[in-house]
């Protein structure tokens, strides 16, 4: 095939095998980036999981954002890289996104307020992918955190999503542990002495129960009278 005319022509000249080196080295600046960027990824996860192997929810909270961060400089620097291996002039792209960052940038303060108060929070782990909280309003359980948003999904499914600008209070209640406080109403005449001992004898039933051991952390914490309402007495 290589004896047809046209094509020797075609392959033999300076515009083709400048075209055949640029590809060559389009591709192989690509793999090398696909490499590296496997490689990051790989490391990121064995460090997240060193650091944190205990609790895989700080690991599900950081990796993405991470991998994120990490994804989008390293898209911007080899794809500036391939573009001058095609011959495009990278310096006016350059200045010009540099002008075009500083115009974002006083234009959409409320993008750039989300992105510094999200990555406060998620890097003074406030609240983890899983956690039960309550952020601007609505409660539920966190399935997403990105720099910039959070997702929750209530009881009964549906879905918020909340930037972090407009949180002003996070409520997590799900911190390391929590506490359910529980108001037993007993009538008058009861003797309180021993509705507290019968409690606690619930507890060490409960808590010898393997499918309960590992909920309950710590025994009732009966705080005793807590008030007297129209026709009980309650014991918190």
């Amino acid at each position: 095939i290589w004896d047809v005319v046209i094509l020797e022509t075609l392959f033999e000249g300076d515009m083709m095998r400048h075209f055949l080196s640029s590809l060559v080295t389009f591709l192989l600046v690509a793999f090398i980036a696909a490499f590296i960027w496997e490689a990051i990824g790989v490391y990121l996860s064995y460090i997240l999981k060193q650091a944190d192997d205990q609790n895989q929810t700080r690991v599900q909270t950081l990796l993405p954002i991470v991998r994120n961060i990490v994804m989008s400089v390293f898209a911007l620097l080899f794809g500036l890289i391939l573009l001058s291996e095609i011959g495009i002039n990278v310096a006016p792209l350059i200045a010009g996104a540099g002008v075009i960052g500083v115009a974002v940038g006083f234009g959409a303060q409320s993008i750039v307020k989300d992105f510094l108060t999200g990555f406060t929070i998620v890097f003074e782990d406030l609240i983890r992918v899983g956690d039960v909280a309550t952020l601007g309003g609505a409660s539920g359980v966190v399935e997403k955190i990105t720099l910039r948003k959070v997702q929750l999904r209530d009881e009964e499914g549906t879905v918020y999503t909340i930037p972090f600008s407009s949180i002003s209070i996070i409520q997590n209640l799900t911190k390391n542990y929590s506490f359910y406080v529980m108001d037993i109403g007993v009538a008058y005449h009861t003797d309180t002495d021993r509705v507290v001992e019968v409690l606690r004898d619930i507890d060490k039933d409960l808590r010898a129960v393997t499918a309960f051991a590992g909920l309950c952390l710590e025994p009732i914490e009966v705080m005793g009278v807590d008030r007297f309402a129209d026709s009980a007495v309650i014991i918190k």
